[in-house]
């Protein structure tokens, strides 16, 4: 693959932000256990906004090239606010399928982290947190506002005729 081929990773500056914000609750939250402990969940909190957030556009950037689109960027601009910049898709079932796999692997996490609660006998807390994120994260991809992955999918199905779909 070549230099002009590869895709490129952007990250605004939203995103340490939210993700300083992230550790700094969930430290906060647990600051009874002690402060090692407390930096401990709240380090780790951190780690599973940042990996909820870039396995969601994974998803997205590994079914568009599963699908032939070249994807020229990813931008994290924020934990729950990102995009994946790819070339236009050939027809509707290829946008949605693009479209929906962001929230598959959402999904997917999800089912993680509920096998990880499932398995754990005090339930462990990062656990439930994966599965909670990322649940919450599925959701609001698929019901939220007009360019939510669920409303482009729909978009890109309800669309007819031989026009290409063309990407956000």
């Amino acid at each position: 693959m070549s230099p002009a081929e590869r895709t490129r990773v952007e990250v605004r500056r939203a995103v340490y932000l939210q993700l300083a914000a992230v550790v700094a609750v969930a430290a906060l939250l647990a600051r009874d256990d002690g402060v090692a402990t407390a930096l401990a969940r709240g380090a780790a909190a951190g780690v599973v906004a940042l990996v909820t957030c870039v396995a969601h556009e994974a998803g997205h950037a590994l079914a568009a090239r599963a699908r032939g689109l070249r994807v020229h960027t990813v931008v994290l601009r924020g934990l729950l606010d990102a995009g994946t910049v790819r070339s236009v898709s050939p027809g509707r079932r290829t946008e949605a399928l693009v479209c929906l796999a962001g929230p598959a692997a959402s999904v997917l996490l999800a089912l993680a982290g509920l096998a990880v609660v499932a398995g754990t006998p005090d339930h462990w807390r990062l656990g439930r947190l994966l599965l909670v994120l990322n649940a919450f994260v599925a959701l609001a991809a698929l019901t939220a506002g007009p360019r939510s992955d669920g409303a482009r999918a729909l978009r890109a199905w309800r669309t007819t005729g031989p026009d290409r779909v063309r990407a956000p």
